[in-house]
């Protein structure tokens, strides 16, 4: 049997009198080489064996799968060898987002074997039925591997890309996009993830001075809020208060934000595995602490605080890699001693400081609200339609530097989010805080019961 390389494709011909069986009819065989997934040879008589190539070779009509026999067994396995060797075989699926494949059309991804997460909904036989490309080819395909499409579903595809038309090349008549071909089609579940029944971690504590305590409400679908606090060495405290953010999902980005600090800062720590398994949301736990970066952290005030945002803003982006819709967090993270406090604040958060029985507000939330407010721009209607839309978040932090704040014996810090402030006035607020025990300010979040859950933390410098 001859073997060769042409165009993408890979042509065994039988040589002499020899010919194949299977397929039947072939005289020569043509297979789609990028497309081929893996490949197995099986003894079948003494000498002779049949091969078995994996992967998308629908172009040539061959469906999932190529049976080719029967093939002298030393050449089976001499092809066997340089295939594998070719591709990288066994190949597996890369996790590709949707957005990912559109600004090049694909090209950038093309024949690439991925899996991807999107919502199906179909339009125009000529369009996009998939986040902006189009799955091909669905109805030819095994249908034990295919879940009904249903519109308005999600669904993680696993299967080939085939670019679109390159940017700057002029369009033919139909379709121009992106299309996938699936191998499998999985509705995509939103399986929950291990959770703490009680809102986790130490709601009282102290260390080196600094009293911490925290008032976490769970909301209807789960703990959209983390609160965090962990003793270190040089005399200080890391402390912070998160708030989820994603559409019916926020517990699971709080969670994010409680694992990783956890992990970091040697509270608890979860298991760590080679690579998860796919879907992300499924094993949200796993692959949080699989694309979290350990390496050592600075043992000072301000170092510490800077790298664990960073490595939050990092594995919020990892995690968007391979599930584009998992959302983002934000809050306050902050290092504090008796003298000094080091606050990383993002989005819709606050931080209000209580000194010699006067709350006034030291960190304003960052929203884009306000910063068309400070540039200048005053229209009502439009600011309106901005009211409580974060201007960064642990993920895109470009307009929320570090801030440092000077702290005196007997002051109090506290982090509020979004929807604390946003559901009593000012006045109510600043009084509230001022109460050792928080129990007004608890009570009122009790009634009202805002649908995202609450969160507050509140941290004392001790007067001795």
């Amino acid at each position: 049997m001859d073997a060769t390389e042409r165009d993408g494709h890979l042509i065994l011909r039988p040589l002499g009198d020899h010919a194949f069986d299977t397929p039947a009819g072939v005289r020569i065989l043509h297979l789609d080489l990028p497309r081929i997934l893996a490949v197995t040879r099986i003894d079948v008589a003494p000498g002779w064996s049949e091969l078995r190539f994996s992967g998308d070779q629908r172009r040539f009509g061959h469906g999932e799968e190529c049976v080719v026999a029967p093939i002298l067994a030393t050449d089976a396995d001499t092809l066997v060898a340089a295939v594998t060797r070719r591709l990288s075989l066994p190949r597996r699926p890369l996790p590709v987002a949707v957005r990912e494949l559109l600004p090049a059309c694909g090209h950038d991804h093309a024949n690439a074997y991925i899996t991807t997460s999107g919502t199906y909904q179909p339009g125009h036989f000529e369009g996009p039925n998939f986040d902006g490309v189009r799955i091909e080819r669905v109805a030819v395909s095994d249908p034990r591997r295919h879940a009904e499409l249903v519109p308005g579903q999600r669904f993680v595809i696993t299967g080939f890309v085939s670019p679109g038309t390159p940017p700057g090349e002029k369009p033919h008549a139909g379709y121009n996009g992106v299309n996938l071909y699936p191998s499998s089609i999985e509705p995509q579940v939103l399986a929950p993830v291990p959770r703490s029944p009680q809102p986790p971690g130490p709601h009282h504590a102290k260390h080196a001075g600094v009293t911490f305590r925290s008032l976490v409400g769970r909301a209807e679908r789960g703990q959209q809020h983390a609160d965090v606090f962990s003793a270190r060495p040089s005399n200080h405290a890391v402390v912070g208060l998160f708030r989820g953010v994603a559409a019916d999902c926020g517990d699971a980005c709080a969670d994010v934000c409680r694992w990783s600090l956890a992990d970091l800062l040697g509270e608890r720590a979860y298991p760590r595995e080679v690579e998860p398994p796919l879907p992300v949301r499924t094993h949200l736990v796993h692959w949080t602490s699989y694309l979290l970066d350990r390496a050592a952290l600075p043992a000072d005030l301000v170092g510490v605080v800077d790298a664990l945002a960073a490595r939050l803003d990092r594995v919020f982006a990892r995690l968007a890699e391979r599930a584009n819709d998992l959302g983002h967090a934000e809050g306050v993270l902050a290092s504090v001693s008796r003298t000094r406090a080091r606050i990383v604040r993002r989005g819709s958060a606050r931080v209000y400081r209580v000194r010699d029985g006067v709350t006034s507000l030291v960190v304003e939330e960052d929203t884009i609200e306000r910063q068309m407010l400070a540039e200048g721009i005053t229209d009502e209607a439009f600011l309106a339609r901005m009211r409580g839309l974060s201007a960064s978040s642990f993920a895109k932090a470009a307009s929320a530097p570090a801030i440092d704040l000077t702290v005196a014996p007997g002051d109090r810090l506290v982090f509020v989010t979004y929807e604390t402030f946003e559901l009593f006035e000012d006045g109510f607020l600043e009084r509230s805080m001022v109460e050792p025990s928080l129990e007004t300010l608890a009570r009122a979040l009790e009634a009202r019961a805002p649908a995202g859950g609450w969160g507050v933390v509140a941290v004392d410098i001790d007067r001795t």
